[in-house]
């Protein structure tokens, strides 16, 4: 705590509503979008399920809902009479935020499940409460669990899937049903190659890299659309503490209005026990209607301009930022996540589970269609059950709403 804040008009608000100069019909649109927000929170179908809900394994796929994948979050609002600047902008944002488009590109569907998916059936704020080290809590919990037969720092360069001529639904272990297995391919740090044989194997991987990596599945995949993935820069800037004296309110997150960036985040678990440094992760959400332009865009433009970009956009809040800054580290990821475009959530739910490719599996977020650490650890939760129900064993856990 503060958890967020908005540099906006030359000084910072609490939250991320511009409400500094605001008409009452700015507010009065706000409080409008607010109350339609909750009562798309409260929304069930025929069978209970709500409309808005993550993972959207527990979602309602019910047409009704789906009808806002066909238009766009602009053309909602439109259609709505939402005309207000200030919230078209704080919408903008959370698009940008989470999806990494404009309203102008996502979907309706998925312009409002940002806001109602965060509200609890009956319209409060659900309470997230974060661990000091953010997500490295799981993954350390995970890799303890995992102790002994985790393998990591290897590169997986081919999975060669195992056939047998069973029906697809045959349990591997079935009378008369012969054992295949997978053979997967890895090269360490050092260059040496070393393979894996599994009876069967789960990938976390986004569909792109699996027709590269898996044999034989690009042309089983055929024609199926691949999902549109958006770009981001991450900068970690390490700056020095007297940077936080200067700054004694500084929130969790801090946006700057009408920036291109996605503003930064205080990051104080990155260099826990430094008591000198702290750490500002600079987000930059780049929403060009061509991926595939922007990707080389980001392999164009070197480390020097990136930081320049970054300190010339934090300067606006913090005109001395350059004063304390130890070190700039930056991160390109050419597919940071996939793009909730119109028609992307109404795929995702009518494509289902996906199948196994003979003995590999699949789990990843654009299953979802949708880019969250939620959605991540349902595919995975997921693919993981999959498994066990081949192989004959019982699942072991059970998932409801």
């Amino acid at each position: 705590a503060p958890e967020e804040r908005l540099f906006h008009l030359g000084r910072w608000e609490d939250g991320l509503y511009p409400r500094a100069g605001a008409s009452a019909e700015d507010l009065e649109e706000f409080g409008r979008f607010r109350s339609e927000v909750a009562r798309w929170a409260g929304l069930r179908d025929g069978r209970g399920r709500r409309a808005f809900i993550a993972p959207l394994g527990l979602a309602s796929d019910d047409a009704t809902f789906l009808a806002l994948d066909t238009l766009t979050m602009s053309d909602w609002l439109l259609r709505e009479g939402y005309r207000s600047p200030r919230l078209r902008w704080l919408i903008d944002y959370a698009c940008r935020d989470d999806f990494g488009l404009h309203v102008e590109q996502a979907s309706a569907w998925a312009g409002l499940f940002y806001f109602a998916a965060r509200l609890g059936a009956d319209g409060a704020a659900r309470t997230v409460i974060p661990w000091p080290e953010g997500n490295g809590r799981l993954a350390a919990h995970l890799l303890a669990k995992g102790r002994g037969s985790v393998q990591s720092k290897v590169f997986v360069r081919r999975v060669i899937p195992g056939k047998s001529d069973a029906p697809s639904d045959a349990p591997s272990d079935a009378p008369g049903v012969a054992t295949v297995v997978a053979t997967v391919v890895a090269e360490d740090a050092s260059g040496v190659l070393a393979a894996w044989r599994a009876r069967r194997v789960l990938m976390a991987i986004p569909s792109f890299i699996a027709r590269r990596v898996v044999d034989g599945f690009a042309a089983h995949a055929g024609n199926e659309p691949v999902p549109s993935y958006g770009s981001w820069v991450v900068a970690n800037v390490v700056v020095r503490r007297d940077f936080e004296r200067e700054e004694p309110s500084i929130a969790w997150d801090n946006v700057i209005h009408r920036s291109p960036s996605l503003g930064y985040v205080h990051a104080r678990h990155q260099l826990d026990g430094h008591s000198d440094y702290l750490t500002l992760t600079h987000y930059y959400a780049l929403c060009d209607d061509d991926p595939k332009a922007v990707r080389e865009k980001l392999l164009a433009i070197d480390h020097a301009r990136w930081c320049d970009v970054v300190l010339s956009d934090l300067e606006v809040p913090h005109p001395r930022i350059r004063d304390h800054v130890v070190r700039i580290d930056v991160q390109r990821w050419g597919h940071a996540m996939v793009r909730p475009v119109p028609g992307a959530r109404t795929h995702a739910a009518r494509a289902g589970r996906p199948k196994a490719f003979h003995n590999v599996y699949f789990a990843h977020t654009e299953q979802s269609a949708i880019a969250l650490f939620e959605e991540a650890y349902w595919q995975g939760i997921r693919g993981a059950e999959d498994i066990l129900v081949s192989l004959s064993m019982e699942s072991p856990s059970e998932l409801t709403a």
